[in-house]
């Protein structure tokens, strides 16, 4: 049986499990990958020698970072943070119906200090971080599949009772994560322990 199409799964509401297959071929992420790659739509805007200081600064002391993409199979992939309804200047909208207005996606200063503290503590814990924004959690595992190629097979069950809601929507204060599988009961527990929302997705 074939894959569900990102139409098909848009409409039909009932498709709960895909694969970053699907994702990386699919008509909509694809368009969607290259709005956010042409457009560069971002809220923000950090010089490049910024970044090169910083990594610079990095490597001087030594410090451990963490790639925003997976290269491992057989990792346990994670969501942390909470998915809501919140389409209103999201990608989607701009891509699919031109829109760009709406009440923008709740900011909660608290979460987001939680979620920072949580992946502070969970450097060498967690294998890559990915963060959530232009294109929601479709995005998010297409541009963590793609630079090694490596896939992703992931349900959406525990992330938002609607199939599009769960993979297009931008809620704040959300991070893709991967582990390796024997170490998912430890970042399940440290995510509970800073008032996190954690959910298991697949496997890489």
């Amino acid at each position: 049986m074939s894959a569900p199409s990102f139409s098909g799964l848009c409409h039909s509401g009932v498709a709960n499990t895909l694969s970053t297959t699907t994702l990386a071929s699919g008509a909509l992420a694809s368009r969607i990958a290259a709005t956010s790659t042409t457009e560069g739509r971002s809220s923000t805007y950090v010089p490049r020698k910024s970044y090169a200081d910083a990594a610079a600064r990095a490597r001087a002391k030594g410090t451990r970072r963490t790639p925003s993409s997976w290269s491992t199979a057989g990792e346990t992939v994670l969501l942390l943070g909470e998915t809501r309804e919140e389409l209103s200047g999201s990608e989607w909208a701009h891509v699919v119906h031109g829109h760009l207005g709406g009440r923008p996606p709740a900011l909660s200063l608290e979460g987001e200090k939680a979620l920072a503290a949580l992946l502070h503590e969970a450097v060498g814990l967690i294998s890559s971080a990915h963060d959530l924004s232009d294109g929601g959690l479709a995005q998010a595992l297409v541009e963590a599949s793609l630079p090694s190629m490596t896939g992703a097979s992931v349900s959406l069950a525990g992330v938002h009772e609607a199939p599009f809601v769960a993979l297009f929507a931008e809620s704040t204060g959300r991070v893709l994560v991967t582990v390796p599988a024997g170490d998912t009961a430890r970042l399940t527990d440290l995510a509970a322990r800073h008032g996190v929302p954690v959910t298991e997705l697949g496997t890489t």
